[in-house]
């Protein structure tokens, strides 16, 4: 819940204090990026898929496998690649991973009530396939002209990126058969991904038009899911998150590697589908990754294989298997309250030094931290935030009735600003002056 405002007062933390302030904010006035949580974050985790199923059109038992293998279907003729199909499409092999989000987050809020911080999913690999041949580790994400230049050459790497993607649905498919709300046709685990061609396929936000875009077919071009005509030309897609382990690039993948996908919110439609899909109460994601393999179990090229849930149980369980895993850090947007910057659950002098200590900063997260206003930076109407909103929330029990003085800079810091601080003092006293003050001219 939003705090109320209180009347305009000059908190007595802050009565004779005119200097500090200055000092403080020139002191603060070199930029900076300050990671910081919202007042009201919470973490949630799930330790496995409630879905995890292969999308390959010749594969059997999609839900209840024990790995999902990632790989391409790459073919160059006359220097280009050869257009992907709704049944071969350049991703060929592909693995989904589903979460059921409610009821550890509340389902069914409008999607801008979601305050997202921070998400991210774990998956382990099985053994490459090859004898011979080990992968690779890439860290970096490749353009349609980097694996155009590696397959036209005949020898592509075994260093691939895992690429995860949201996940699209085509045809009658409204969604997972997940969350509270569950109407029309669903995917669950008994759904086969193909029908007459695929019915579920990765997407990437579409920076200039909006919404989203199958990437299924974007190296090779070809039949899309979302495109005109359900025809596209080749373009490059940038995953919403690379899969990331502690190896260095180019060193060999050792069986049962653990992969972490921390998606980047700031890509075009990461956010935006994130709070969707915890208003629905499920949320998806596609993995995927362009590895060559001449046909499916056969050949020497290596490709990774995805542990599904099942590979934990049944008859033969594989010893060391860990299944997928989400983390979402989050917090509701009415659950914070105005000017508690350092998420105390109460508006006091705390808050004005969390305040004084991030000015001139931006935030990772507009709305996080100091940045009352959520204008994405820490600067002097985030004070008028907090101080419009002293004392708002509950105080700690043995906080209350106590009261509070500002240190003031010392030493090398102060002569070094002082200078600017001058400049600053007479504005500033005039600044957090009680309104009522500032009309009479006094």
């Amino acid at each position: 819940m939003l705090g109320i405002a209180h009347d305009t007062v000059t908190p007595h933390w802050l009565k004779g204090s005119r200097m500090s302030v200055g000092v403080a904010l020139a002191a603060l006035l070199i930029g900076s990026t300050v990671a910081t949580s919202s007042p009201a974050a919470q973490t949630a985790r799930w330790s496995e898929p409630n879905i995890d199923s292969w999308f390959y059109l010749y594969g059997g038992s999609v839900g209840t496998r024990r790995q999902g293998p990632t790989f391409g279907n790459l073919v160059v003729e006359s220097g280009v690649f050869v257009q992907g199909t709704n049944t071969d499409p350049t991703r060929y092999g592909m693995s989904l991973f589903a979460f059921e989000t409610y009821p550890e987050i509340e389902a069914g809020r409008d999607p801008s009530e979601y305050v997202i911080e921070s998400i991210k999913m774990t998956a382990m690999i099985e053994d490459g396939t090859s004898d011979t041949q080990a992968l690779v580790y890439e860290p970096n994400a490749k353009t349609q002209a980097d694996y155009l230049s590696e397959y036209a050459s005949g020898s592509p790497s075994t260093a691939q990126p895992m690429e995860l993607f949201g996940v699209g649905f085509s045809g009658d498919v409204e969604g997972f058969a997940l969350g509270p709300e569950q109407t029309g046709e669903r995917f669950s685990e008994d759904t086969f991904p193909y029908d007459g061609g695929y019915i579920g396929y990765p997407v990437a936000g579409d920076s200039e038009n909006g919404g989203y875009v199958d990437v299924s077919n974007n190296i090779s071009g070809g039949y899309s899911a979302t495109a005109a005509g359900n025809l596209t030309g080749p373009f490059d897609a940038v995953p919403w998150a690379i899969g990331s382990t502690n190896l260095n690039a180019g060193e060999d993948v050792p069986d049962l590697t653990t992969f972490t996908f921390d998606l980047d919110l700031d890509l075009p439609g990461v956010r935006s589908y994130i709070q969707q899909s915890l208003a629905d109460g499920a949320i998806g994601f596609m993995l995927s990754s362009l590895h060559s393999t001449e046909q499916f179990g056969e050949g020497d090229a290596p490709y990774p294989q995805w542990l599904m849930k099942d590979a934990l149980t049944g008859l033969n369980p594989v010893e060391g298997a860990e299944a997928a895993t989400l983390e979402i850090v989050f917090s509701f947007a009415d659950d914070n309250i105005a000017g508690d910057f350092d998420g105390s659950g109460y508006v006091d002098q705390l808050d004005f030094e969390k305040w004084k200590q991030d000015f001139g900063s931006t935030v990772v997260t507009a709305g996080t931290g100091a940045d009352g206003n959520g204008d994405g930076s820490v600067m002097l109407a985030d004070y008028t935030v907090w101080r419009d909103h002293v004392g708002s929330g509950t105080p700690p029990e043995a906080f209350a009735g106590s009261t509070f003085a500002v240190p003031e800079p010392t030493g090398a810091r102060l002569v070094g600003i002082l200078a600017i601080t001058v400049s600053f003092c007479g504005w500033v006293n005039w600044f957090i002056r009680p309104k009522e003050s500032r009309r009479n001219g006094t």
